[in-house]
Formats: C-alpha cells, sequence, structure tokens
C-alpha cells in the first residue's frame, strides 16, 4: 500500500513541475516530411534573403534547385509577436513531385513555433476556389478544396480562420490564414 502511495505522490509532483504545453506548441511534422520525401523530390534547397517584386516589401525564402534550374520558390515574412508566417509567394514549375510541399516544410521547420501561417494564393489556387464556388460552396469549404490549404493541412494547420479572408474577385486576390490549434 505504501509504494502505491509513493508512486501517487511522485507522479503527482513530476506532473507539477513538467511543462506538457512546450511539446505541444512545438510543431514537427514539417521536418518529418522533408525527412521522409527530401531524397525522392527532385533539387536542393537554397536559402534567399530580402527578395522584393514591387521594391517596397522585402521576403526572405528558399528555392528548390536542381542544375541550376529553378523548381519552385516560397518567399515569406516571419512576425515573432504573434507567431505568425506571412507567405507573400509560393510557385512551383514542376507539378506532383511534392516541391511545393518540401518547400513549406523547410520554411516551417525554421519555425517550428508557428501557430499561424497567412497565404496570399496564386492564381491555380484561385482557380480551385472559384471552381469550387461555382459549385456552391461557402468561402472555408472552397478555401478547404484548394491545394495550398491541403498543403497547410498536411503541415498541421487545419483550422481556417474565417475573420482572415479577404477575397478580391476583380485582383483574382485571395487572402487566408490557418491556425495549428
Amino acid at each position: 500500500m505504501y509504494k502505491v502511495i509513493i508512486l501517487f505522490i511522485l507522479s503527482f509532483s513530476l506532473s507539477v513541475f513538467a511543462n506538457c504545453e512546450e511539446p505541444f506548441l512545438f510543431n514537427n511534422k514539417p521536418r518529418v516530411f522533408i525527412n521522409q520525401f527530401d531524397s525522392a523530390v527532385p533539387g536542393e534547397f537554397n536559402k534567399v534573403e530580402n527578395i522584393t517584386n514591387d521594391g517596397f516589401f522585402f521576403f526572405d525564402g528558399y528555392r528548390r534547385i536542381d542544375n541550376d534550374k529553378t523548381l519552385g520558390e516560397i518567399l515569406y515574412k516571419y512576425y515573432d509577436q504573434t507567431e505568425t508566417l506571412f507567405i507573400s509567394d509560393l510557385h512551383v514549375k514542376v507539378k506532383n513531385q511534392k516541391i511545393g510541399s518540401m518547400l513549406l516544410a523547410k520554411v516551417l521547420s525554421d519555425y517550428p513555433y508557428v501557430t499561424k501561417v497567412k497565404t496570399v494564393l496564386g492564381l491555380d489556387n484561385f482557380n480551385a476556389f472559384m471552381l469550387a464556388k461555382e459549385n456552391g460552396l461557402s468561402d472555408i469549404k472552397a478555401l478547404k478544396r484548394t491545394p495550398a490549404y491541403k498543403m497547410r493541412k498536411k503541415m498541421g494547420f487545419k483550422k481556417i480562420d474565417k475573420e482572415s479572408i479577404d477575397i478580391d474577385l476583380e485582383g483574382s486576390s485571395i487572402i487566408f490564414m490557418v491556425e495549428r490549434y
């Protein structure tokens, strides 16, 4: 009987001092994805810094390069106060090779405590969204049909923040944010 009481006290005292929240906050899915697929996906990562398309906003990023050819690129800005990653551009020249997922996983592995990913959808994703909307789906259900959402879901970001959805049909632009929990 004493052994049971001592075991209970010991386990209780360990749980009081344990930081159970810390492992939950760390996102390991991107690293697992990279380890699983890096050798199967063509190319290698190449870090880029201070890239701009308009001379006003500057982003860091990665390229996936194979034989001096860029297969895909991701540009992002990390905001540590809100643990948010803003992806301004993710484009892939070679489809169905997991290159986009590898690029996203690489950035997320650099920032494993990110809780939100905000994204500007490219034209392919915009067209997938519009097709789903034409079939009568809500904004959230239509976003869930896009490759961009499916890629983020694979990395652990499943919840779409409804308030973050910004649709500009004339500019063929959609911005939305997904959360990890």
